[in-house]
């Protein structure tokens, strides 16, 4: 997948594999929504306005965490999702499944010293082998 440039930081291409879930993979999902926006080239994501009608100018950030919350919302999920669940969720879900702090930070697009990416890790991992844990306590 091509990530055009973002906040100052250059493009780059990332590696977004088939999920084992086929109702939540990203690239069955991307390919869906393809198929029915009728998307040939330009941005992934398009805003649609109130009649359904999808428009032709990248959706931005607001519309992005509107798109979200709402879907969220829809499913019947008792948490708040935003722009940033996603992100946070791919590093902390990652570390648990075994993927490198490396191959997180790339695909998310993170600075090698970013202390927000350290953060989520560190968060994410906050109850694995903890200092107490198996010491006699």
């Amino acid at each position: 997948m091509h990530v055009p440039s973002v906040k100052g930081r250059p493009p780059r291409d990332v590696a977004v594999a088939y999920g084992e879930n086929p109702d939540t993979c990203p690239v069955r999902c991307w390919l869906a929504w393809k198929e029915a926006a009728g998307l040939t080239a330009g941005p992934a994501f398009l805003p649609v306005d109130q009649k359904g009608r999808l428009g032709t100018q990248r959706l931005g950030p607001d519309g992005c965490r509107l798109a979200i919350t709402r879907a969220a919302e829809r499913a019947g999920l008792d948490v708040k999702l935003t722009g940033h669940s996603a992100r946070r969720g791919l590093v902390s879900t990652g570390r648990k499944r075994g993927k490198r702090a490396e191959k997180l930070r790339k695909q998310g697009g993170w600075a090698a010293n970013s202390p927000v990416f350290w953060e989520y890790v560190d968060e994410g991992e906050r109850w694995e082998d903890t200092a107490t844990e198996g010491i006699g306590l």
